[in-house]
């Protein structure tokens, strides 16, 4: 009922939740009849109008998906959103696809005269995780082959 209040003219002819479920811990996973139909329930928007009318402080989260990545210079720094930027733009990614980054390794715990360590890159999108593993990725010069 409350996607069906949503006016708008780029709407889906058939647009409708397919399942919904409940984990243990209370978040409700809905899964819409189609791509278009959860993509456009995504935009910005629709998604405000979407948490308003159907329950007060509830957000739509996007799936992702973690890949290690192997051997990245240590100049690298997670947390710093133009360096994720970065890396979307040389290896030709659409932008805010790379969601977070994080080091496996706490810094504290690095040896003394350590160049590279591991890394965990969050992507928001199951195609692009793929094609990374596949084709592989280049970070701050160096080309690295992350897994899953």
């Amino acid at each position: 009922m409350v996607i069906g209040k949503i006016e708008d003219g780029d709407k889906p002819a058939e647009i409708h939740v397919e399942t919904a479920l409940q984990t243990c811990k209370g978040v409700l996973v809905l899964t819409m009849n189609s791509r278009e139909a959860a993509s456009w329930l995504r935009s910005l928007e629709h998604e405000m109008a979407f948490i308003e009318d159907f329950f007060k402080g509830s957000h739509i989260r996007e799936r992702s998906f973690n890949l290690i990545v192997p051997r990245v210079l240590i100049t690298f720094e997670p947390e710093n959103k133009e360096h994720l930027r970065e890396i979307e733009v040389i290896n030709s990614l659409d932008k805010y696809l790379i969601h977070k980054a994080r080091w496996i390794k706490p810094t504290a715990r690095r040896r003394a005269g350590q160049t590279h360590a591991c890394a965990i890159l969050t992507v928001t999108s199951a195609e692009c995780a793929h094609i990374l593993i596949r084709d592989g990725l280049i970070m701050f010069g160096a080309r690295v082959c992350p897994t899953k």
